[in-house]
């Protein structure tokens, strides 16, 4: 990173004789092998994927693979494309080609081991560019397996995931031009930068983040010029001029808002400090967390002196870390675009306090200092044991998910379906909430809630021609909190209000219950079925329905369409507006 010596360490110091080291080298290299391979296959070979968003964005790369390359044979009449360069077309672009050419199950399954694989490259590929603890990278190759399966991974927020993978390599790419620039190394940043963009926008502001205190720590320690810094900017600069001049689509009636603005408590800011390592609420996740800390801190037990912490090497990676703390506590849980907003900070915080310990050791730039069968035992454990709790919990999900779709493949073709979503989250996940998808990708079914620009998501390459009508989709569980929730009243200036009050999760804090209506006749107008998780109460389902067959993951329901009431439907003149290039 800053050009650490290359020389073995001296005879005394705390390393394992040389023939032992190559034989820990062989052995963690195999290692490795085995780690990567055990997680590919394993993901690559799942039926279906129960994270969370993961079929609705299978279902528009369906959708999207038939538009680019059947000329919408299939979904032309229900979706529109339009080329836009926007932020996350890269990431469908690929889903879409991909499905394609490999077919819905593997082409899936191939897009999931991208994403998978993506970060411990990324990590491998900067510490190759940085000159950074040779010897240390197949270690870092396992930890990067535990890390890339964090809670984002199973949220699917793939985009998300695949940009930090963007911002690891765009640093890579920022190490070599700082020692020594090239016309090769040059275009490699640019192209870096401009699929990191178009994959997701934390791509290069998260990377602008971190160059920015990397640029400021390097000109204190006089380690670079401010020519050579500025160079490095200008892609970046432009890029996001871009994006704000030209690229990024004003909020209107066709690109709507999707979240209201929304920080916070400093209560849920501590509460969810370590929010990508809580996935399932299992009392497995902590003891991992305490795993990955050993595996980084063992090695280092003797070189915690300090001097060695004040290195420059390990100073700029802890200043991004603390700078990305920092940004967690000052950025909002929702604005108008995006939900996961402030906890986005916690993977890069956690990679860069990695690549600080990577550095700690100084003089010995090798690695040496990681290669012991202490520290080898401890990354294999924690590989393995992350392997397991994934094995377990997604393989759990992953079996009532393959018995939704099961039950949804009863539907007949191009059916319209309105999904209900009944169950409560599993930790901090919700692996059902979009199961619909597979509706779509499998059936063709039309629902109205697959990511789109007309429903103010980044999508806004993706609409639908007409959607049709849908209730918000935490509906369901929003009226069963209303349901158990206490009714308080008030009387300000005279007036008397009622609503009603949920404990909030702060001890003795009331938060007000939400109510989300449910046009049930425009629901009878429009669907042909309603899918429900199970359980379900039948008593907050008010249209007209009868049911088909079912399973312990879901109920199908047929929707009466003679009970459907044409003059009671809004009769406000709503404006489509689709983009077409």
């Amino acid at each position: 990173m800053w050009e650490p010596a290359t020389a073995s360490a001296k005879a005394g110091a705390a390393y394992e004789p040389l023939l032992s080291c190559r034989t820990l080298q062989t052995v963690a290299f195999a290692a490795a092998l085995a780690i990567g391979v055990i997680y590919l296959v394993w993901f690559a070979t799942l039926p279906s994927y129960p994270l969370q968003d993961f079929p609705n964005h299978l279902a528009r790369g369906v959708a999207l693979s038939d538009l680019l390359f059947n000329h919408g044979a299939r979904f032309g009449s229900v979706y529109s494309w339009g080329m836009v360069p926007v932020p996350y077309v890269l990431h469908d672009l690929l889903l879409a080609t991909l499905i394609e050419a490999l077919g819905v199950q593997w082409g899936g399954s191939a897009f999931v081991t991208i994403v998978l694989v993506s970060l411990p490259l990324a990590l491998l590929f900067y510490m190759r560019a940085a000159r950074l603890a040779p010897l240390a990278r197949p270690l870092v190759f396992m930890i990067g397996f535990y890390l890339a399966t964090d809670c984002f991974f199973l949220l699917a927020f793939m985009g998300f995931r695949l940009a930090l993978a963007f911002v690891i390599a765009s640093l890579g790419w920022v190490e070599i031009l700082r020692r020594r620039w090239s016309t090769g190394a040059c275009v490699g940043y640019v192209l870096t930068l401009v699929c990191g963009y178009f994959t997701h926008l934390t791509a290069p502001v998260f990377f602008g983040a971190a160059l920015g205190v990397s640029s400021v720590v390097r000109l204190f320690f006089r380690a670079t010029t401010v020519r050579r810094e500025a160079i490095l900017w200008m892609p970046l600069v432009l890029l996001m001029l871009l994006h704000v001049a030209v690229l990024s689509p004003a909020h209107s009636a066709a690109n709507p808002t999707t979240y209201e603005y929304f920080w916070g408590t400093w209560h849920t800011k501590l509460r969810y400090l370590t929010f990508e390592f809580t996935r399932f609420g299992s009392h497995l996740e902590q003891p991992m967390m305490l795993l990955l800390l050993a595996c980084l801190m063992w090695p280092l037990r003797r070189h915690l002196q300090l001097s060695r912490l004040t290195q420059p090497a390990v100073l700029e990676p802890l200043a991004i870390a603390a700078a990305f703390l920092v940004a967690y506590f000052l950025m909002p849980q929702f604005y108008s675009d995006s939900a996961y907003v402030d906890v986005r900070a916690q993977p890069i915080l956690v990679t860069m306090l990695l690549l600080a310990c990577l550095n700690v050791p100084g003089p010995d730039g090798s690695g040496r200092t990681f290669m012991t069968a202490t520290t080898l035992s401890l990354v294999v454990a924690l590989s393995l044991t992350n392997f397991v709790f994934l094995v377990r919990h997604v393989g759990k999900h992953e079996a009532v998910l393959n018995q939704y779709r099961a039950l949804a493949d009863t539907i007949p073709p191009h059916s319209t379906l309105l999904p209900v979503h009944t169950l409560a989250k599993d930790g901090e996940l919700r692996p059902l909430l979009h199961a619909s998808g597979y509706a779509v990708a499998d059936r063709e079914a039309v629902t109205p809630y697959l990511f789109a620009g007309d429903r103010g998501d980044p999508m806004k390459y993706f609409r639908y021609r007409a959607r049709p009508y849908g209730p918000e989709e935490d509906w369901y569980r929003a009226r069963l909190s209303w349901d158990r929730a206490t009714e308080q009243t008030f009387i300000v200036g005279g007036h008397t209000y009622s609503w009603r009050f949920i404990s909030g999760e702060a001890q003795g804090n009331l938060k007000a219950a939400s109510l989300i209506p449910v046009d049930w006749n425009r629901v009878a107008c429009t669907y042909d079925y309603l899918l429900a998780t199970t359980p379900v109460d039948l008593r907050l389902i008010e249209a007209p329905v009868r049911w088909v067959r079912g399973n312990r993951a879901a109920a199908l329901f047929a929707v009466d369409r003679s009970e459907c009431r044409p003059e009671l439907l809004p009769r406000t003149k709503v404006i489509q507006a689709v983009a077409e290039h």
